[in-house]
């Protein structure tokens, strides 16, 4: 707690800090006899100091599947993300540029290969703000690329380059973590960027991958070596671990996702991940590939029967994969071999999409919007029916509403197949055998109710990742909601109060083909390389001034 003393208490007080000052400096003591630097309202606090490991070349998906312990010890203290960015062109100046300075490339003037150009004058790293707010502060880089302690590390106390050496690194930083009069400490490891330049930076590539595991035990070690300092019960330490551009197969720099995507982390050992909101990570969605033989989801509940609801609402959520071909089933309960036979589903048009009804007694009835958008775009879209038995049925497609009909004459809804609801495939489960569809879809987000959803409300939950909790108007009606991000195993797991799975049949894959719902990254949603800097500054408890310009966010703060 900070103490406050009146007029009185602050005269004595004067007096007696200047003898203690005398008698400090008569005796040379240790700067752990001095209060807390980044906080001098508070005595009592620990002295908070950070340790920052760039990791350069390291994609962010490439981390999430390699084996890293060391890492990994660490994520349950932390915000982290396997999906953080960094900014385009993604070169190794640029992104180190962006980390240190806390700005973007059109301020910090870094845009290529080289730090030629740059503004950091203007914009300087962070050992500069640090040495300016307190030059006591000893400040720390230890590089594995020579070029960044010689463009763009200032004002540092200790700045030793092994060129290409991580092992050199790696020793000399423990060194640095030894000294207890180290504030903060910047460690810079090439070693997965030297194996993304020559095979490829890709989980498919082992060179890469046993790269990425080699860093990870050095960061074991740096840990370790911080947490055997002679000083750390009086310290507070902030590890940041962050890369500095991903690659794909060909290499990196340009724009593309596999370039930006690295992996950032802010751990303290007294993170409470209960109180901290991380960001978003990537989503591994169910593939299902009729290609490669039959395969689909089914559930035979009898909650799924509909003649017993007057409503109902289907929502989906699908990502095509190359273009489709004939008629196969998205989701139905009917046998496909006839329109007019008894039973719902939703149906390939074309490259669209269309809902079909029938009571096997004359009754069809088919919704096929020209004007619904094409399916076979790449992205993932949101399709729903929604169902007044007495009157309309109506189609959506991305929360916008594109037909209707009147299905007040069909006089059942269900049948005698062997599943009351399936997906990828019609309620006979053999529509793929029977006909020779062939499709490849990822399917999410499948949610079933037994009542008419209204358009405003259909609309806000067809955005990306919605949630269903209970403030959605209609909870209560919630018969199923298989959200398809499981990640494994062969059943599509229930997240509804009714808890009924949906089984998969046919071994499909399970695939990770975006970070959310929609495909894409939510830009605000992940950190960035921008962030590093403001995350550093905060923890130190140094005000950021407007005037600094600073691009980046603090995802956790005082």
């Amino acid at each position: 707690m900070r103490k406050f003393y009146s007029r009185a208490n602050l005269t004595t007080c004067s007096l007696y800090a200047f003898s203690l000052l005398l008698a400090m400096m008569s005796c040379n003591k240790p700067r752990y006899d001095l209060v807390d630097k980044t906080d001098d309202n508070n005595p009592s606090a620990k002295r908070r100091k950070v340790l920052f490991i760039g990791l350069s070349g390291v994609r962010g998906s490439a981390v999430q599947k390699a084996e890293i312990p060391n890492i990994t010890k660490l994520l349950a203290n932390s915000i982290f993300s396997f999906d953080a960015l960094a900014e385009p062109p993604t070169w190794e100046e640029t992104g180190w540029s962006s980390l240190l300075t806390g700005v973007s490339g059109k301020k910090h003037g870094v845009t290529g290969s080289s730090y030629a150009g740059n503004a950091f004058d203007k914009y300087p790293m962070i050992f500069t703000r640090i040495k300016q707010f307190n030059p006591q502060l000893k400040t720390v880089s230890v590089a594995a690329a020579t070029s960044l302690n010689t463009f763009l590390v200032k004002d540092a106390d200790v700045a030793e380059s092994f060129e290409n050496d991580d092992l050199a690194v790696k020793e000399e930083a423990i060194i640095s973590l030894a000294d207890t009069t180290s504030d903060v400490v910047l460690v810079d490891f090439k070693g997965v960027d030297i194996a993304g330049d020559q095979y490829g930076f890709d989980t498919t590539i082992p060179q890469y991958m046993q790269a990425i595991s080699t860093v990870d035990a050095y960061v074991g070690e740096l840990v370790a070596a911080l947490n055997a300092r002679n000083s750390i019960d009086r310290e507070d330490w902030l590890i940041v671990v962050s890369s500095d551009h991903g690659g794909n197969l060909s290499g990196h720099g340009g724009s593309d996702y596999e370039s930006q995507n690295i992996f950032t982390m802010f751990y303290n050992k007294n993170f409470n991940p209960n109180n901290i909101t991380k960001p978003q990570t990537s989503t591994t969605f169910l593939k299902i590939n009729q290609v490669d033989g039959l395969q689909y989801a089914y559930s035979n509940s009898d909650l799924y029967k509909l003649n017993k609801y007057p409503k109902f609402t289907f929502e989906m959520r699908v990502k095509i994969d190359g273009g489709l071909s004939s008629d196969p089933p998205l989701a139905s309960n009917k046998d496909w071999g006839s329109g007019g036979n008894a039973g719902w589903g939703i149906f390939v048009s074309g490259q669209k999409w269309r809902f079909n009804v029938a009571d096997g007694s004359g009754n069809r009835r088919d919704i096929a919007p020209s004007a619904l958008p094409d399916l076979t775009d790449g992205k993932w879209h949101h399709i729903a029916v929604t169902v007044n038995k007495a009157g309309l049925a109506k189609s959506y497609q991305d929360g916008v509403f594109y037909g209707e009909i009147n299905v007040s004459a069909v006089t059942t809804w269900d049948n005698t197949q062997p599943a009351t609801l399936a997906i990828l495939d019609d309620g006979t489960l053999k529509a793929r055998n029977t006909w020779g569809y062939t499709v490849k879809a990822n399917v999410a987000d499948i949610r079933m109710w037994n009542a008419e959803i209204d358009p405003a409300t259909l609309a806000a939950y067809a955005k990306c990742d919605t949630i269903i909790t209970p403030d959605h108007p209609f909870y209560e009606n919630l018969l199923g909601w298989w959200r398809g991000v499981d990640g494994k195993g062969d059943i599509l797991k229930d997240y509804s109060l009714k808890n009924k799975n949906l089984t998969i049949f046919g071994a499909p894959k399970w695939e990770e083909v975006g970070k959310n719902l929609c495909g894409e990254v939510i830009q605000s949603e992940v950190p960035k390389t921008v962030d590093v800097a403001a995350q550093v500054y905060s923890w130190l408890r140094i005000p950021i001034k407007p005037e600094w310009g600073l691009d980046g966010r603090v995802w956790i703060n005082n």
